[in-house]
């Protein structure tokens, strides 16, 4: 019994309008890349992007319907750092990650995962909450952002 509603699960996870999947997994293209201060992440080497909600050129996901969405995001330094990276909602941070790597060579990996309830054309995506200066990532498989679509509730 819990396989056969495991199954029914999967098989509705992720869907959008008229049953079309809502899922995207981006990451960094380089492996080492300098992300401006303000502005969200352009997380531009895109390894699916199913329903096209995602944008490489802006890195921002915008919901194509109304529903239930999870997104999560990591990065990586490896360099004297600090600073607040936020998923945000529309422009407010809905969840924030914070690096502290404190001498030079250290290594920071930070995470962060939300379930939002969005309509329509809202729009997220993960940008630098404290603009001071340039954050320095490691980027291919080290720093990503992901997100699909729940349900339509």
């Amino acid at each position: 019994m819990k396989f056969v509603l495991l199954l029914i699960v999967s098989s509705f996870a992720g869907q959008g309008i008229l049953g079309q999947q809502v899922a995207f997994q981006a990451q960094f293209s380089s492996g080492y890349i300098i992300v401006p201060a303000s502005g969200p992440h352009i997380f531009n080497n895109v390894i699916f992007n199913r329903g096209n909600a995602y944008s490489c050129s802006t890195g921002k996901f915008t919901a194509p319907a109304p529903g239930v969405y999870y997104f999560a995001a990591q990065v990586f330094t490896a360099n004297k750092m600090r600073a607040k990276v936020d998923i945000k909602r529309n422009g407010t941070p809905v969840s924030t990650m914070a690096l502290n790597t404190t001498q030079p060579g250290d290594a920071e990996s930070v995470s962060t995962g939300i379930t939002l309830q969005l309509a329509a054309n809202d729009q997220v995506w993960v940008e630098t909450a404290n603009p001071l200066y340039d954050i320095r990532y490691l980027g291919e498989m080290h720093s990503h952002f992901s997100g699909f679509r729940v349900c339509g509730c």
